[in-house]
């Protein structure tokens, strides 16, 4: 899917980003998978349409601002 993504974004926006390394690197870590897959693991891959969305994540931690913030505040 981010193979096919990445053609996508290639074929209508290829005179502003530059999408040959990025697509390079899905195509190395794919064939890494497939190969993993079919020696190791043997599972049965899933359609694209099938998968759970990925969850959002919390990267960073709010901390409350503390009043005043300098001893020159006015």
């Amino acid at each position: 899917h981010a193979s096919d993504s990445v053609k996508t974004v290639a074929s209508r926006y290829d005179e502003y980003i530059n999408v040959k390394d990025l697509s390079d690197k899905i195509a190395r870590a794919l064939t890494a998978a497939k190969k993993d897959n079919d020696f190791i693991y043997h599972d049965r891959v899933p359609d694209v349409k099938d998968l759970e969305p990925v969850g959002k994540a919390t990267l960073v931690k709010s901390t409350p601002v503390s009043h005043p913030m300098s001893q020159k505040y006015t």
